[in-house]
């Protein structure tokens, strides 16, 4: 059998399957279904707590001072049972077993820290709503659902679940993050393949989100993004969009001013500044472009902004500046001249000049020439 260190213990009797957490064909652990599991008992109690018992103190009295117990890779499973005499229990961890299903909890009503990592839980039931942080990273659950009532849940871990088949997606159900959407504070969605966010839109009080290694496009990544307005920190590390060149720019764009990270590392406020110099520049060209365009159209609509009276002193020089294009098809910077005279001229073809009108034009009074270069 494999061995897998897991913190600074060794899991030993898994075997080793391919899934898809953290990422696509990557070699998980699992617990063998035929290993031999344990349930909780006092003994497993009196190790898994640093309270200390004292003197002539009973077994129950001490269970009732314990706050936290740490159950980890003790084979627990397939259910969770033993805990009747920890009945102030507020932090449980249980991470690395082989449970199966979520139960025999409901009477813990101070528990506030559940630790569930590394199980086999295909199902999220029977949660305490007292919880205000959940994890059940790398399980089996595919689609999101029972988690309603916990309005306290502060931080939520979903990340890499396990998934039989390839393809195989993380499903959000309607409504699944509707009771905790005024308290979630953090939340860890990463390497789940998701490609629909739209359970994603409710979260007034979201300041860390993951959502690396998935299949996110870059449109409902904004679109989300958006929404929130107290987003602090913000991974979408793994995903394909990040590879787009107008990524960083699109997020941070749309993002709350509070985001101070991005994938891991810090939005400076330069950043910012710089998208804002940015967004100007591109306003202006757009308005130049249009300018342009609407002048080419009718030149002589244009005397306010050049002077003259359209005759034969109207200058229209600066108004051709910006649209002639040499035979390279890039532009130039000559510019047009307008004579007096009419003068015809033989361009390559329309093109090459910016398909400027000619002698036989309503306008040919004033013949628009190229300098030799374009002849």
């Amino acid at each position: 059998s494999a061995v897998r260190f897991l913190g600074q213990r060794p899991l030993r009797d898994i075997q080793t399957v391919t899934s898809w957490g953290p990422g696509p064909g990557a070699m998980m652990a699992t617990p063998r279904s035929n290993m031999r599991m344990h349930e909780i008992n006092d003994a497993m109690l009196l190790r898994a707590t640093a309270q200390k018992k004292r003197s002539a103190e009973k077994d129950d009295e001490l269970f009732l001072r314990v706050t936290h117990l740490q159950l980890m890779n003790k084979r627990i499973g397939p259910s969770i049972s033993g805990l009747l005499a920890v009945e102030n229990l507020k932090v449980l961890y249980l991470q690395e077993n082989c449970i199966e299903r979520i139960s025999g909890l409901d009477h813990l009503t101070g528990l506030t820290h559940l630790y569930l990592q590394h199980n086999n839980i295909s199902v999220i039931e029977n949660v305490p709503p007292s919880l205000s942080k959940l994890f059940l990273d790398d399980n089996c659950i595919s689609r999101v659902e029972g988690l309603g009532g916990l309005y306290k849940l502060k931080e939520l871990s979903l990340a890499s679940q396990r998934r039989e088949h390839l393809g195989e997606r993380l499903l959000l159900m309607p409504e699944c993050f509707k009771s905790f959407e005024h308290a979630l504070s953090v939340l860890n969605l990463s390497g789940n393949a998701l490609v629909d966010t739209t359970e994603m839109s409710g979260f007034k009080a979201l300041k860390k989100l993951h959502m690396g290694r998935n299949d996110i496009s870059i449109g409902q990544a904004k679109n989300m993004v958006s929404q929130f307005k107290t987003l602090e920190e913000l991974d979408f590390s793994g995903c394909d969009m990040c590879r787009e060149r107008t990524y960083l720019r699109s997020i941070i764009e749309v993002s709350s001013k509070l985001l101070s990270k991005l994938d891991g590392k810090p939005i400076q406020p330069f950043h910012r500044k710089q998208l804002m110099n940015i967004q100007e520049n591109n306003k202006k060209v757009q308005d130049q472009r249009r300018r342009s365009f609407e002048e080419y159209d009718d030149p002589f609509a244009y005397e306010s902004r050049y002077g003259g009276g359209g005759g034969e002193g109207f200058d229209l020089t600066k108004r051709f500046s910006t649209t002639l294009r040499g035979p390279s098809g890039m532009q130039q910077n000559s510019t047009l001249l307008v004579q007096g005279v009419p003068e015809p001229i033989s361009p390559r073809s329309p093109r090459e000049v910016g398909s400027l009108p000619g002698p036989d034009s309503p306008r040919g009074k004033y013949t628009y020439g190229c300098g030799e270069k374009y002849r």
